[in-house]
């Protein structure tokens, strides 16, 4: 009984430690960059459209739901296409 409740502990220990070291993929109050960037691709390839083609866009959502990171994306993405872009 006693080593199976040392194992106990041993186990939610690791499994704390574990969890400590994990990479958080969003970090709040940082943009989404890269690989923490995930999906949105029709939103991009829209918003890309707008921004080649000189209209003007306007993102509304509610705060944190990551419209600075899409606009900084999907602006990178422009940049890498065309060096021209600004």
């Amino acid at each position: 009984m006693r080593e199976s409740r040392l194992c106990d502990i041993a186990y939610i220990c690791t499994a704390t430690i574990e969890r400590i070291h994990m990479k958080k993929p969003f970090v709040y109050g940082e943009l989404a960059t890269k690989d923490n960037f995930i999906d949105r691709q029709e939103d991009r390839k829209r918003l890309k459209t707008f921004l080649q083609n000189g209209i003007n866009v306007m993102l509304i959502s509610p705060r944190r739901w990551g419209k600075s990171s899409l606009v900084k994306m999907a602006m990178e993405e422009l940049r890498n296409a065309d060096h021209s872009a600004r």
